[in-house]
């Protein structure tokens, strides 16, 4: 019987004194200070405004990107004007590629406008005699 209860106070012992070494402390630091991590939703607000500068940042620059041309201008304004004279004279025969001429024109790689909202807002609603609905 000495033995039984011996065993039984040694587990007893065992299993108080590991729950005890379980159990969260809490430090007067965390206790007492304002922790220093920023809370989600204020994380969430600046993590979307850098989001924002970033695309506001890279709309700026795509925007200013123009695609290279395709061929370099190959004539000058005075050789081309002469070659259609010659051409329109008639009096010499003008090879097709002498009256033609590579131009770029760095107004149609503009970037575009947004299209202006010409149309009516989904609320607006014509009742049958022609008259707006006021209600």
């Amino acid at each position: 019987k000495t033995q039984g209860s011996t065993s039984a106070a040694t587990t007893y012992c065992n299993y108080t004194i590991t729950t005890r070494k379980h159990i969260p402390r809490v430090s007067r630091r965390s206790a007492y200070q304002p922790s220093r991590h920023r809370s989600r939703r204020s994380s969430a607000i600046s993590m979307e405004l850098t989001q924002q500068v970033k695309n506001f940042e890279a709309t700026i620059r795509h925007s200013q990107k123009t695609r290279p041309t395709l061929k370099k201008e190959d004539k000058s304004l005075f050789t081309h004007e002469k070659a259609l004279q010659a051409l329109a004279n008639g009096v010499d025969a003008v090879p097709y590629q002498a009256t033609m001429r590579v131009v770029a024109h760095d107004g149609s790689r503009a970037p575009k406008l947004p299209p202006r909202t010409t149309r009516k807002h989904p609320g607006y609603i014509r009742n049958e005699s022609g008259g707006l609905f006021t209600s």
